[in-house]
């Protein structure tokens, strides 16, 4: 087994909502950390405001994360050796 990677020092951080293993937009995770990025967290939440009524507190929508599609952007990435 290989040690944990050491931290760089400037991170660079993104928030992923969506796991999406064939995304080849820049949106894309996998695309996302070959242009740089070097910290994904994966959000469980979507906060949206209320456009109808604006004193209303935003709605959080939360939605399960899918834990096999993330291990697959993983394995990617260690393959391609980030």
């Amino acid at each position: 087994q290989r040690p944990p990677p050491s931290l760089p020092s400037k991170l660079l951080i993104a928030y992923a909502t969506d796991c999406n293993p064939d995304d080849k937009s820049e949106r894309g995770v996998l695309q996302a950390v070959r242009n740089g990025i070097n910290v994904v967290i994966w959000s469980f939440m979507e906060i949206h405001s209320n456009s109808d009524n604006d004193d209303s507190p935003p709605r959080i929508e939360y939605n399960s994360l899918d834990f096999d599609c993330i291990q697959t952007i993983i394995q990617q990435l260690d393959k391609e050796g980030y």
